[in-house]
């Protein structure tokens, strides 16, 4: 009786702050559950503060559809950068695009918040191929970030390159510790749960120290680069073992002539080529906008520089250009942040402590920059 009344006083109180709001897909690993609530609390360097986002009951953050046909409706697609989990609904980079362009065009916009965080670029392409013909949007912009997303191509598995360089379906399937968490998420106890996050993760807070220490950071973000090659162009393996933790793309970054390397470019633009492929079938206008890592925009990221040194093949744009290259290929335009960010003190548009996604104020000045870009290129003008 005390462990039922126990997990209702739990529950009620408790669950969004215990509950994950992701679940598990058959075709896109993992999404956000539709009603879901969660709580994400900041770092004490970020302020300490916590934020409880809801998920809409069509599965994305935000405020229920709009069914207003008048409006314009803008969809978003991206990463933990769009879905901003950590950023208080009204701040994060969606809504402000929607004040920015009301403002700059003196009508109705609806900008829908299709963002999910640790997704890469192949999921958001079969989120896309899914929803695009129900949303029917005006404009589709897929944010893509330079940081890791090159990564989540080789970790989640879901297409793979044959020997032509042709993107093609690959079978993934889950490891037994995700497939259970995942089972687990919404099924076990919410007071056991809570429990269990009472005991410290030893491998987390290892990984907390590494993402503090740039060089640390570095040749470990590099040893995974290697290891994820291996595991799934090398090796063949097909089996997913990690689903929510991104690495910086070292291979990418600090060695682009590596065979990693050249591989991971060329898969993004076979998934970048696959994703303007499905906004051409929808008849939908894509824009592309690239968001750089904080390191590569910093003149010195909270005191942590790459050593070029020990990197001479790196440079600060070595993660953007290839992602801008391969949009003039593909013939979509694009958004690239790199310089708008250099050109500011990046450290004002960042987190620290490890926390590598823009704050409040990088939200701000990219969703001002869109509108700019979306106007002057007239890629959106008041509807007739």
């Amino acid at each position: 009786m005390m462990l039922a009344f126990a997990e209702i006083a739990v529950k009620q109180f408790l669950e969004h702050k215990i509950r994950t709001s992701f679940q598990q897909s058959d075709k896109l690993i993992f999404e956000l559950k539709p009603g879901a609530r969660s709580e994400f609390r900041h770092l004490p360097i970020n302020g300490g503060n916590s934020v409880i986002q809801s998920i809409n009951s069509s599965g994305f953050r935000g405020d229920e559809l709009d069914t207003e046909i008048e409006k314009f409706r803008v969809i978003v697609y991206g990463d933990s950068f769009i879905h901003a989990a950590y950023s208080p609904k009204e701040e994060t980079f969606t809504v402000r695009l929607r004040v920015q362009l009301e403002q700059k065009l003196g009508t109705a916009v609806e900008t829908i918040n299709a963002g999910v965080s640790s997704y890469g670029p192949d999921q958001i392409s079969i989120k896309l191929e899914r929803e695009l013909p129900q949303l029917k949007p005006d404009l589709v912009i897929v944010s893509i970030f330079a940081g890791n997303d090159y990564g989540d191509l080789l970790r989640n598995k879901l297409f793979k390159l044959d020997k032509s360089g042709n993107l093609q379906n690959n079978s993934y399937k889950l490891s037994e510790k995700i497939r259970t968490g995942f089972y687990l998420s919404h099924r076990e106890s919410v007071l056991k749960q809570a429990i269990r996050k009472l005991i410290p993760d030893e491998e987390s807070s290892a990984l907390a120290e590494i993402f503090n220490d740039t060089q640390a950071l570095m040749a470990y973000s590099l040893d995974i680069a290697k290891k994820e090659y291996e595991d799934f162009v090398v090796n063949g393996s097909s089996l997913v073992t990690n689903t929510h933790t991104d690495f910086y793309s070292a291979d990418v970054s600090l060695e682009p002539n590596s065979e990693s390397a050249r591989y991971r470019i060329k898969f993004m633009e076979a998934i970048m080529a696959r994703i303007s492929q499905i906004a051409n079938n929808n008849h939908v206008p894509l824009v592309f906008m690239f968001i750089p890592h904080p390191l590569n925009v910093a003149k010195s990221y909270y005191g942590g520089n790459i050593d070029t040194k020990k990197y001479p093949q790196y440079k600060k744009n070595n993660l953007v250009r290839p992602l801008e290259d391969a949009a003039n290929r593909i013939g979509v335009p694009y958004l690239s942040l790199f310089e708008t960010f250099s050109q500011r003190n990046a450290n004002e548009l960042y987190f620290r402590g490890g926390d590598d996604h823009w704050n409040s104020m990088g939200q701000q000045v990219a969703a001002e920059t869109m509108a700019e870009y979306l106007l002057s290129h007239r890629i959106l003008s008041s509807k007739q």
